[in-house]
């Protein structure tokens, strides 16, 4: 009974939850100074199913239920909150205060996402796949608390971080330090690349990485190699990905990646995947179809830079086909 009403009560607040972004709120107040801030509610709602072979698995997966606040405090500060309900032990993934210092240059300080590969800090709305590649999962996609210095104006970006390493509190004095920088010299073409160091070791890069991006008509190609040593394992990845728009509504997708990693003996994993996109509302509403096939590699949960996921090929891995149906909305 107590499992049934802890159900229940989990039901309702996701539905109040997006009962009101559905809305799309918008709440004002006004500020002492006589000005105004609002408050805006934005959603992104993901349901999968899929048919794994590597894990003998087929299910239904509720995927993405993301609810974002944001709001502007002031012509110099505003703040952000992302909250991801499909984790309910751990829910909040982005709380942050960001303060305009000068014209393109702007101070971010609370939990977000590290400044590491591309593809993790691209819009989960506007993906050619239902998810993020291995490599954009087990290099990139960790969040953490700290700071961030930013610099950007039309062409170019340029960020530095520091942070504990991971979410909440780091008991240790030294810090981690991460710098990236984007640029962007024509609508068409774009690179990137970053660095990283653990615990203030800014000799030793405990991850790096570049990206680079091509777009032409209807046609974008992009690829990206990164590299990370986690307990004295280095290990390196690299993705290549391509798009291409049939038309208004449709889009075909293919993506092929490996991951080597850097064990005495290991064997280095790949995935290869086609994807069919159907756009409803551009990105805001689609339904996604991709199918992999995996050779010696599992999708990796990605590490810290202290931690031991220093390995995810290799013997013993999984290998063959996984199907994915997505459906998905941003409100």
């Amino acid at each position: 009974m107590g499992f049934m009403k802890q159900s229940v009560l989990s039901s309702c607040v996701v539905l109040a939850a997006l009962a009101v972004c559905s809305l799309n709120v918008t709440v004002a107040r006004a500020d002492e100074d006589g000005g105004s801030s609002k408050v805006k509610v934005n959603a992104l709602l993901q349901s999968w199913f899929y048919d794994d072979v590597t894990t003998s698995m087929d299910s239904f997966e509720l995927r993405r239920a993301e609810v974002n606040f944001s709001g502007n405090i002031s012509d110099m500060t505003s703040w952000f909150l992302m909250a991801d309900l499909t984790h309910p032990g751990a829910p909040l993934e982005d709380l942050g205060i960001n303060y305009k210092i000068m014209s393109g240059l702007d101070l971010t300080v609370g939990q977000f996402m590290k400044i590491k590969t591309a593809e993790s800090l691209d819009s989960k709305e506007a993906l050619w796949f239902p998810d993020l590649s291995s490599v954009a999962l087990y290099f990139g996609d960790t969040r953490a608390t700290g700071a961030k210095l930013t610099w950007s104006n039309d062409m170019a970006k340029v960020s530095v971080m520091t942070d504990n390493g991971t979410r909440g509190i780091d008991t240790t004095a030294a810090k981690d330090l991460r710098v990236r920088a984007d640029l962007k010299p024509t609508s068409m073409f774009n690179v990137g690349a970053y660095y990283s160091t653990a615990d203030s070791n800014f000799s030793t890069a405990y991850g790096y990485g570049v990206n680079a991006g091509v777009s032409i008509s209807d046609l974008a190609i992009r690829a990206e190699w990164d590299s990370a040593l986690y307990n004295s394992v280095t290990t390196s990845g690299i993705v290549a990905d391509a798009a291409y728009s049939l038309c208004s509504s449709w889009q075909v997708a293919a993506r092929w990646e490996e991951i080597m990693p850097g064990t005495t003996g290991a064997t280095n994993g790949s995935d290869y995947g086609l994807g069919v996109n159907w756009l409803l509302t551009k990105n805001h509403s689609k339904i996604q179809a991709l199918y992999q096939v995996f050779n010696n590699l599992t999708t990796p949960t990605s590490p810290t830079e202290t931690g031991t996921n220093g390995v995810v090929a290799g013997a013993g891995q999984a290998s063959g086909p996984r199907f994915i149906l997505a459906f998905q909305t941003a409100i």
